[in-house]
């Protein structure tokens, strides 16, 4: 794994421990941009870093209770909102897309 996929990985890990270890609930627009920022860090990091953040995500929604559950599928809304923005090259899209594909499967 190169130095910048370490970083990458560890971002990731942080954002989700201020969603999940929040001792205090976050105001929604708060969980909303964090689950963002994961939902962009799975989409450009799925070539690289973190090839399996479906399943991940997935799981992470499925083993924890409602408000992890909640979070996850957040992220994964997301992730369909950031593809709908076309902010991606038609190719990008076309391997985001088989990869989420897969992921899910």
């Amino acid at each position: 794994m190169a130095i910048k996929d370490v970083h990458i990985i560890e971002l990731r890990d942080q954002i989700f421990k201020l969603l999940i270890q929040n001792e205090t609930k976050y105001h929604k627009t708060v969980v909303e941009r964090l689950s963002m920022c994961i939902g962009l860090i799975a989409l450009n990091s799925t070539n690289t870093a973190w090839p399996t953040s479906i399943p991940d995500i997935l799981n992470f929604a499925r083993v924890h209770g409602p408000r992890e559950c909640f979070i996850g599928l957040n992220i994964l809304k997301n992730i369909s909102v950031i593809l709908n923005q076309n902010v991606f090259t038609a190719r990008q899209t076309s391997l985001i897309k088989r990869w989420i594909r897969e992921g899910a499967s």
